[in-house]
């Protein structure tokens, strides 16, 4: 069974899924100026740059996965495929 908590923000409630057990870091090198307006925009949001970034990575990692699926799909329906003359 899934676990789900409520968050307000403003005067919406949005449930959301229970956040998942974070077992590993990530540690990556940016300019400080580029870092610098990151975290001030997460500030101005009342988020967690770690959660943005999470949120962005879940994001990207579904969307390349879908186009990935489509590209492998494709590669194997022409391997499947007798070739003419054979």
């Amino acid at each position: 069974m899934e676990k789900r908590i409520l968050i307000s923000t403003h005067s919406c409630i949005h449930c959301v899924p229970f956040p998942m057990k974070k077992d590993t870091g990530f540690r990556i090198r940016v300019q400080s100026d580029l870092r610098d307006k990151f975290v001030e925009l997460c500030r101005e949001q009342d988020k967690p740059a770690a959660q943005v970034l999470r949120e962005y990575m879940r994001e990207y990692a579904a969307e390349h996965k879908a186009a990935n699926d489509g590209v492998s799909n494709q590669a194997n329906d022409t391997r499947k495929k007798p070739k003419k003359g054979r």
